[in-house]
């Protein structure tokens, strides 16, 4: 599988240099270019959601999804009567959305992106950016349990998939063993919802023996596994680059 927390380290560092950023967080932003700015969010967040949600990917985070709430804070600052000219960015991160529509785990990649940032840093963003801010709002005991359960979705998914990887062929009791062993002390609930969540993510197969055991199987071979990581950090970047659409002559 792949560390997404490592493959954003770089995007991130050049994020927080680009201009646009320095502006936003600077809490000297015009009201009409944050508006541009939401429009162009709005894009990407409602294509990301909408395949999230065909997904099953907010089913344990219900009120993760941000569309809405970007969209409510855009018509609260933009005044005129026509909509802004999404940028080239947005457009083509829409269009690359919609070539992995069918893919949970590379759009699993973009949330994580997107929607854990608007958890974290979002927090700072909304005390320096104009407007209702219900972008960055969410309810209380929200942020820490989304931030838990995104990050554990990640790291319980890694954790296990690399285990059925390394032992190949193995049942689900074994496979809890095994994990006990190396001091991963995972509930059976969490371990049925992973597997479930890999399957549907077509990354491996699980098939019943008897009532009680199941066998569990590696889909994807290596080729497969190489394209997923090189896609996941080419949508990061991807994503990052449309979050900016603002240039230096219009801010």
């Amino acid at each position: 599988m792949y560390d997404i927390k490592e493959l954003t380290k770089d995007i991130y560092q050049n994020a927080e240099r680009q201009e646009f950023i320095k502006t936003l967080m600077s809490g000297k932003i015009k009201p009409n270019i944050y508006a541009i700015y939401l429009y162009n969010q709005l894009l990407c967040y409602a294509e990301v959601e909408k395949y999230g949600l065909e997904n099953s990917l907010f089913r344990t985070t219900t009120g993760l999804p941000r569309a809405e709430h970007i969209h409510y804070d855009f018509k609260a600052l933009w005044t005129s009567d026509s909509t802004p000219t999404p940028t080239p960015s947005t457009i083509n991160y829409v269009k690359h959305i919609q070539t992995i529509k069918e893919e949970p785990e590379k759009l699993y990649a973009h949330i994580y992106v997107r929607h854990l940032r608007d958890i974290t840093e979002g927090q700072l963003m909304m005390k320096n950016t104009p407007g209702p801010n219900r972008y960055y709002k969410f309810k209380h005991g929200e942020i820490k349990e989304y931030k838990r359960i995104v990050n554990e979705t990640i790291n319980n998914k890694n954790l296990i998939f690399e285990k059925v990887k390394e032992l190949g062929s193995i049942t689900d009791t074994s496979l809890t063993k095994s994990l006990t062993k190396d001091g991963y002390l995972l509930h059976e609930d969490v371990i049925n919802k992973t597997l479930l969540d890999l399957e549907i993510m077509g990354l491996i197969n699980v098939t019943w023996l008897n009532k009680n055991t199941r066998r569990i199987e590696i889909v994807s071979n290596k080729n497969e596994e190489d394209d997923v990581e090189l896609e996941n950090k080419k949508s990061l970047e991807n994503d990052y680059e449309s979050s900016f659409p603002a240039t230096k002559n219009n801010i």
